[in-house]
């Protein structure tokens, strides 16, 4: 009877493995996140970045860069997750384009296009321009200041 209650128990483990495999197919994928920085009328970087869940990203470098082109690399999946929760507090309402609000503007600023699409390919856009000034910009530019070094790219952009 020992033997056969081991093997029972044994077996209802691997069976319920089976089963958690097959719901976590089954959950919506994590979002994707996509950041394109666009020009000043001077020498600010312009670039692109694409991250995946795992961490797998996409750098493509365009003008004022220390790496033009494309290249490929790995965040740390912590730095990632810090940065996807720096940035929920600016992410607007599922499936929606939103812009920044500005109290003041300052001119000749690079502009940012944040881009969560979720596993159902739903993008969701804020647009922000860095000269838009109010104290909630000034948080999100603290964290978009931050992004490169949090992705560990800040070499392909270079001290600009």
């Amino acid at each position: 009877m020992g033997r056969a209650a081991v093997f029972m128990l044994i077996s209802v483990t691997l069976l319920a493995g089976c089963a958690t495999g097959r719901q976590a197919k089954n959950q919506p994928k994590a979002e994707r996140l996509s950041l394109v920085v666009g020009p000043c009328y001077g020498t600010c970087p312009v670039y692109s970045i694409e991250l995946q869940p795992d961490g797998a990203g996409r750098f493509v470098g365009t003008e004022h860069v220390a790496v033009a082109g494309t290249r490929s690399f790995r965040a740390d999946v912590a730095a990632q997750g810090d940065l996807m929760a720096s940035l929920a507090v600016f992410r607007p309402a599922t499936g929606s384009v939103v812009h920044t609000r500005c109290e003041q503007q300052v001119s000749d600023q690079p502009s940012y296009t944040i881009t969560w699409t979720g596993g159902d390919g739903r993008a969701t856009v804020l647009t922000h321009d860095r000269g838009c000034l109010s104290p909630a910009n000034t948080r999100l530019n603290e964290v978009l200041a931050g992004l490169p070094a949090a992705l560990g790219v800040q070499t392909m952009i270079g001290n600009r």
